[in-house]
This record gives structure tokens, C-alpha cells and sequence, in this order.
């Protein structure tokens, strides 16, 4: 296992990592995954918001997570954060007051953007910044949002970026929003800030993006309806506080599926296990991919928390008729993998099955351009493919080799260099991991099961 313990004594030290195939196999692959950290950062603010005493059990302490719990602190709300279980003590909206003038997200965009939809309907003037990447992610459509229900909002040097200055309204006015973007992240902040308008708020998504704020809104006893496409919320505060388990986080999941995948497993390899991992039909286009592929997953015991549904992977390979090449253009379907795009490209030139991906310009959108990214990543591995503004297309025909890559501090890209460079006799190189801490502390550790991996540290 790789030795991480100079973590214990400076967190924020970067890291590189050399990676190749275990020549031997683990005898057995069994993992607890991340808790989702998107239905976390949801969690976490939807008690901050509410009534009373509630409890987030299975709480992962990756780096978006804890931002978020910063930023709940820094709004007056009380927090334990002891083991896995995260206590929040809130005394409702109105309560909520920031503690100082700014406060820095960090890289949580999801945070982010829900801590100006609650700042637009607070009676108060702050600043929210963040780190070098997420002051470059997009933020404008944010801003049309929140203007268009009364806040006083404003960018205080690039257009459309951090750092943002809101000067919030009470009460916001509700607003019915057409929505132009196929993320889930536009209908989440208008729905987080139709908590603060009169009135009644709606949302008119252009496809079926990820449905995690709808659910969990509905479990807190708040008002809100879908009917089509169509999300409408009524303003049902005061609200009581909840206690609840965070699922595993399927996109952590799918690195492991991809891993075991790509050690071709014979009649002699266990099987692996990832237990409770989130399933919402949202999120698991990867999974039905992969299973063309030849890897077959069970789902066992399987329940439902808060309405979202989770069950235990139970993972084998069968090798039989090669696949047919990939080609995702729905809207649906892309918004349900736009996380594991730049896996899928990786494990499709593995693989050598040809992908073409349609619909998906907004991933120059990230933590970096990963249409670019994506791109630079399969040709140091040896692969080919193009990209243009919103598509991306690799080629199947190529022989992939070990490689020296940068993530250039982009998670998705370092742990799918770290995926590929795991399938290799011969070492890849990997710079800038640390920010695999964003998203799944333990990954490394996971990943060793599958690849002898050395950790050097930067000074």
C-alpha cells in the first residue's frame, strides 16, 4: 500500500506518483468507496438551512466535502465532525449570518455555487472566492439567476468568474427559469435559492441531468413537484433537520470498475466488491457501458435512503463477442457519465473499441479544459483521437503504452492516468496527485490492490 502518511503532517503537500501492474494479484478485491460527495455537499447545506439537530452518517472527508463544511461553519452553523458523522446544530435561515466579509471555496464548485444562491436571499453583503481552478470555472449563468430573482450580485474581476460579491435581498421572488445549460447545476441553484422567494420557483430542464436536490429536498419535507421536465418548488421553510447515510460515490466506483476491467480477470481472480454505492439512474451510464465490455455486475441488497437508491457491486469479467464501437450523443445519457467521459475515452482506446462522444462541451468547463485534457491524456499513453467545441472521438485501432503525464491538478485526469498506468508491465509517470483529495482520499490505497504504486513527494 502507499505510504501517505506525510498527508497526517501537511495535507496541501503535492505529490507524484509511479505506478505499474502487479505482476501478482491481490487475493481478494473488497472496497468501501467515498460517501457521494454531490449528495453530501446537499446534505450538509439542506441541514444548515433547517431546524434542529441532524446527523450525516458516512461522511467523506474529501477536500469538496470539507469546504463545505467550512463554508456552513463560516454561515453560524454548529458542526461535529467526529468519525464518519457529521452533527449539524442550525437554528433555521434566518439565523444564517457570514462571519466574515469573504470566504475561500477552495476547488468546490457545487459548494460554491450553492453558498451564493443562499447568500443572494440573506440580508447581507460577502465575498466568495476560491482556488486558481475554480476561479476560472464558468459562474455567469450563476449570476443571471440570481439577478433575476433580486439579488444584487457582481463579479469583482473577470466576467462570469470568482471572486463574486452578492448583496443578498429578502425575500427573492420566485421565478419560472428556462433552462440552456444540460447541467444539474443550473436547476440545483435555482432551486436552493427559490428556499428564499416568495412565491413559487420552477425550473424547465432541456434534458434529464442528475436528480439529487429534487429527492433530497422531497425527503426534508419541502415542497417540490416534477412533472416532465419541469421541477417547480414552493416556498416551504421552516424545515426540521434530518439524519441520513451517505451512499457510496458511484464515480469513485467507476475507476475501481474500470481497474478490474482492464486486469482482464480470468476463471482463478475473485471477484470484487464495492459495497453500498449510489445507484440513482442519473449516474450509472458508465456501469451499463462497461458491462458491454465484458465486465458483469450484480447489484445485491439494495435500499433506499433519502430516496436514493444504492446496493452492493458484486464485479466478474467474461470475455466474448467484442463490442460494438461506442456512440453517446443523448443529452441524458451524456449528463449521466460527464464524470467518467475521460474515463470511458481511456478505457475505449484500452480496449481498442472506438468512441465517439457527442454533446459534451461542458467539459472545457471543469476543473480544467478535459476536452483538451482528455485528449492530451490518450496521446502520451500512445492513443489517437480528435476533439472539436463540443464533441470528442478516439480511435480503437491504437497500441497503448505506459506514459509520463501531468494532471495539471485536475482529479478526473490524475486517478485516469493513474487507471491506465495500472495496466502497464512498465512504469507510468503521473504529476500533480494530490488533487485526487478533492474527490477520493483512499484511492491510491484502492488502486494498490490493482498496481505497485510509489509515492514522491515534491518539495
Amino acid at each position: 500500500m502507499p505510504d501517505l502518511s506525510f498527508l497526517n503532517h501537511d495535507p496541501h503537500r503535492q505529490f507524484d506518483v509511479r505506478i505499474h501492474k502487479k505482476f501478482k494479484g491481490d487475493a481478494e478485491f473488497e472496497f468501501f468507496i467515498p460517501a457521494d460527495k454531490a449528495i453530501a455537499q446537499r446534505a450538509i447545506f439542506l441541514n444548515a438551512l433547517s431546524n434542529g439537530k441532524g446527523q450525516i452518517h458516512n461522511l467523506s472527508q474529501a477536500n469538496d466535502v470539507l469546504s463545505c463544511i467550512r463554508a456552513v461553519n463560516w454561515l453560524g452553523v454548529k458542526t461535529n465532525f467526529s468519525d464518519d458523522c457529521l452533527t449539524t446544530f442550525s437554528n433555521g435561515i434566518h439565523a444564517l449570518q457570514p462571519a466574515s466579509p469573504t470566504i475561500d471555496m477552495g476547488n468546490t464548485a457545487t459548494s460554491t455555487r450553492i453558498l451564493l444562491s443562499i447568500l443572494a436571499g440573506l440580508p447581507c453583503k460577502a465575498s466568495v472566492t476560491g482556488n486558481s481552478l475554480l476561479r476560472k470555472r464558468p459562474m455567469g449563468w450563476v449570476i443571471e439567476i440570481l439577478k433575476q430573482m433580486g439579488a444584487d450580485i457582481y463579479c469583482n474581476d473577470a466576467p462570469g468568474c470568482l471572486p463574486i460579491t452578492v448583496k443578498g435581498v429578502s425575500p427573492l421572488q420566485g421565478i419560472h427559469y428556462q433552462g440552456n445549460i444540460p447541467s444539474a447545476q443550473q436547476k440545483n441553484v435555482l432551486l436552493f435559492t427559490g428556499l428564499f422567494a416568495k412565491g413559487e420557483t420552477s425550473y424547465e430542464q432541456i434534458c434529464q441531468a442528475r436528480d439529487h436536490t429534487e429527492r433530497m429536498m422531497r425527503y426534508w419535507g419541502i415542497p417540490i413537484s416534477v412533472c416532465g421536465n419541469v421541477t417547480t418548488l414552493q416556498r416551504g421553510i421552516p424545515f426540521t433537520a434530518k439524519d441520513i447515510t451517505i451512499p457510496g460515490d458511484f464515480s469513485c466506483a467507476a475507476y475501481l470498475l474500470a481497474a478490474y476491467l482492464l486486469l482482464h480477470p480470468n476463471c482463478s481472480t475473485p471477484p470484487m466488491f464495492i459495497h453500498h454505492t449510489g445507484i440513482n439512474p442519473t449516474r450509472t451510464v458508465f456501469a451499463e457501458i462497461v458491462s458491454h465490455m465484458g465486465l458483469q455486475i450484480q447489484y445485491q441488497h439494495p435500499n433506499v435512503e433519502a430516496g436514493e437508491p444504492a446496493a452492493d457491486f458484486v464485479c466478474t469479467y467474461h470475455s466474448g463477442q467484442k463490442p460494438l464501437p461506442i456512440h453517446l450523443f443523448r443529452l441524458n445519457d451524456i449528463q449521466s457519465s460527464i464524470d467518467e467521459l475521460p474515463l470511458l475515452a481511456a478505457v475505449s482506446c484500452a480496449e481498442h473499441l472506438d468512441l465517439l462522444v457527442e454533446n459534451c462541451g461542458d467539459l472545457k468547463g471543469k476543473d480544467t479544459d478535459r476536452l483538451k485534457m482528455t485528449l492530451e491524456l490518450i496521446n502520451a499513453f500512445g492513443g489517437t483521437g480528435r476533439i472539436g467545441e463540443t464533441w470528442m472521438q478516439f480511435d480503437g485501432t491504437g497500441c497503448l503504452h505506459a506514459a509520463h503525464v501531468n494532471s495539471h491538478n485536475d482529479h478526473r485526469i490524475a486517478m485516469t492516468a493513474a487507471v491506465l498506468g495500472s495496466s502497464f508491465a512498465e512504469d507510468t509517470y503521473i504529476q500533480n496527485c494530490a488533487c485526487v483529495f478533492n474527490s477520493y482520499p483512499q484511492f491510491f490505497a484502492h488502486l494498490s490492490h490493482f498496481a505497485e504504486i510509489e509515492i514522491i513527494t515534491q518539495n
